[in-house]
């Protein structure tokens, strides 16, 4: 017989355990049930009772159900239950990486999902407009005695509900000035292809060659979020960099270029956009990351690379010189960290879109870049006027367009919702011309580094260091072909 006691307060388990004869109760388990009623909402404690013919009841404990009101996407204390599950029942890094991203909506058409007869009923006969779906997600974790040996194991509950959804805006047609579909989605695999054979054994990418040596932690949250959504390999690919980030976490809960230099704010709000695109914002890690952009944020409302209390060792120059223009806001930051921090940061970047629709970046040359992630990155909620951005982005130059610029235009374009065909079909022509045999792109990637004193770098001024291997641009083009792929339909 199953007994469930709830509402057992903070410390009370020891003494309800003593009174209550609890046969076989783990030495660890207090501290476990205190740990969890600090954790989440409500932790029932379950218990079988034994009634042995001629003999007293018996109770033993069943295991610590543990419940949030909240839903997994909104209440980043999945994230910690499910570390205290790795940390405690040594429960597989994969299995919890699964159980975080399983909250999803499934359609009947679902081929892995066997729906019931009457759901089955209700969406052949549902009206028009209404597109019937179950919404699936994790309903409580319950820690267990481990059944021999000691140590604790754990079970995931999943729960799921019918909710209507409103029918799909249909997608435009393929216009006749894009390349062929098939071609496009030829040109992106080719392009993944490429860069999951050039991900190292760390689970990271290496790109750019500059003073600070290669980067690999900025450069690898970006790469991993532009593979994220692109069939399973790109997210088993994502998956492992974002695992490989995740231990390089510094103190701070920030990331920086590589390993060597000091935690940034771009770095880390692209970690974060990489663990959205996986299902996995929800834990500690990310909590510290949002904590951390949060620091940049500068009075004016834009995100500084670099905090005021962060020392910066920069190309051999160290802390004392004066490095202003790094500590500033910057227009490509602000873009990036825009949907991850809301106001003001939205409006540091509505207020910086040039009047020509561009948006302006402090690390690079070209405004392609920051200006397509003001449109990317929004999540539906463009801090820059779209159609002004869109339209700059679709002027596009008579010749000289480099892979890179062409894809973050493309990707932008493609994003923004706006109808600009003669452009997008430009622009993705240009994409499948210049694809080398090996599936990547040339490397274009002007990233800038100013003088530190330098607060607003004119055109041409500053260092610029390329992509060498031409993974960063590589990156930008097969998520611009995926989102144009996605924006058309058949």
């Amino acid at each position: 017989m199953r007994l469930n006691v709830t509402g057992l307060p903070l410390g009370a388990l020891a003494g309800f355990a003593y009174t209550s004869d609890l046969q076989d109760f783990p030495e660890d388990g207090v501290a476990l049930f205190d740990l969890l009623v600090e954790t989440v909402d409500k932790v029932t404690l379950a218990l079988d009772l034994y009634l042995p013919a001629g003999s007293p009841p018996l109770l033993r404990l069943s295991g610590f159900e543990c419940f949030i009101e909240e839903a997994f996407e909104t209440d980043s204390r999945w994230g910690r239950l499910a570390a205290i599950a790795r940390e405690r029942c040594g429960a597989d890094p994969a299995a919890m990486d699964s159980v975080l991203a399983s909250p999803c909506r499934i359609l009947p058409g679902d081929p892995a999902v066997q729906w019931p007869d009457a759901w089955l009923l209700d969406a052949l006969t549902a009206p028009p407009g209404r597109v019937p779906s179950a919404r699936v997600w994790i309903s409580h974790l319950k820690f267990m005695p481990a059944t021999a040996g000691g140590g604790w194991r754990t079970k995931a509950y999943v729960a799921a509900e019918r909710v209507p959804l409103a029918a799909p805006t249909p997608l435009p047609s393929w216009p006749s000035s894009m390349p062929a579909r098939d071609a496009l989605v030829e040109a992106r695999d080719a392009g993944v292809r490429f860069l999951l054979r050039r991900q190292d054994q760390a689970g990271l990418w290496r790109d750019f060659v500059s003073p600070l040596g290669a980067g690999d932690e900025w450069p690898s949250a970006v790469i991993g979020y532009c593979l994220a959504g692109i069939g399973p390999d790109g997210h088993a690919a994502a998956m492992r960099a974002q695992a490989a980030l995740r231990r390089r976490q510094r103190p701070s809960g920030g990331w920086g270029f590589n390993a060597w230099t000091p935690q940034d704010a771009d770095s880390t709000a692209w970690y974060l956009h990489l663990s959205r695109a996986l299902g996995l914002s929800g834990g500690a890690s990310e909590d510290a990351a949002r904590a951390f952009v949060a620091r940049h944020v500068s009075p004016d409302g834009g995100v500084a690379t670099y905090a005021a209390e962060t020392p910066i060792r920069f190309e051999g120059r160290l802390e004392g010189c004066d490095d202003s223009g790094f500590r500033a806001s910057h227009g490509c930051v602000s873009a990036a960290a825009a949907a991850l921090v809301g106001e003001p940061t939205r409006a540091f970047v509505t207020r910086s879109q040039a009047a020509d629709g561009s948006l302006p970046g402090y690390w690079w040359d070209e405004p392609s870049y920051p200006t397509a992630l003001a449109l990317v990155l929004a999540e539906g909620a463009p801090a820059i006027d779209a159609a002004r951005g869109a339209a700059w982005l679709s002027d596009l130059p008579n010749e000289g367009l480099q892979p890179f610029a062409a894809a973050w235009r493309l990707a932008g374009l493609a994003a923004s919702g706006q109808a600009m065909d003669a452009a997008v079909g430009k622009l993705a022509g240009l994409l499948v011309a210049s694809q080398r045999q090996d599936g990547g792109w040339r490397g274009g990637a002007c990233m800038r580094t100013p003088d530190p004193w330098v607060v607003a770098p004119a055109p041409g001024e500053g260092r610029i260091d390329l992509d060498v291997r031409g993974l960063f641009t590589t990156a930008g083009a097969v998520l611009a072909l995926d989102l144009l792929i996605g924006a058309y339909s058949v």
